[in-house]
């Protein structure tokens, strides 16, 4: 009976004992997952804004790029603006040298018939007086 109530007692602390390491061990492996879980959740929150910093810093260098060719656009349209304004006044001035030197003949030649019409009256009244 004492030997039986023994191995009981054995027996019973045994389980416990059994039951108490078994605790430690899933009380040890839930400690290891959620150090997994939190390393993992980290990774993943790192990779999103890695993701959003790489993601922002195209945004920027788009923008940049877009400004740099409007400005570009600009300036070229400016010194094509300049251009054609230059090419109109060239053209204007050449058209009014070409106005004023027309002026310049014909006024030329009309001094020229005008002295030689008083030039032929005046051998005409020579004649005449003749």
């Amino acid at each position: 009976e004492r030997k039986k109530r023994e191995e009981q007692e054995q027996e019973r602390i045994r389980k416990q004992e059994e039951a108490e390491r078994k605790k430690r061990e899933e009380q040890e492996q839930q400690r290891i997952r959620k150090q997994e879980e939190e390393a993992e959740r980290k990774k993943l929150e790192e990779q999103e804004q890695e993701r959003v910093r790489k993601q922002q810093e195209a945004e920027r260098k788009k923008r940049e790029e877009q400004e740099q060719e409007r400005i570009r656009k600009q300036k070229e349209e400016e010194a094509e603006r300049k251009k054609r304004e230059e090419q109109e006044q060239e053209r204007i001035r050449k058209q009014e040298e070409a106005e004023c030197k027309k002026r310049e003949r014909e006024e030329a030649e009309l001094k020229k018939r005008q002295e030689q019409e008083a030039e032929r009256k005046q051998r005409e009244e020579q004649e005449q007086e003749r």
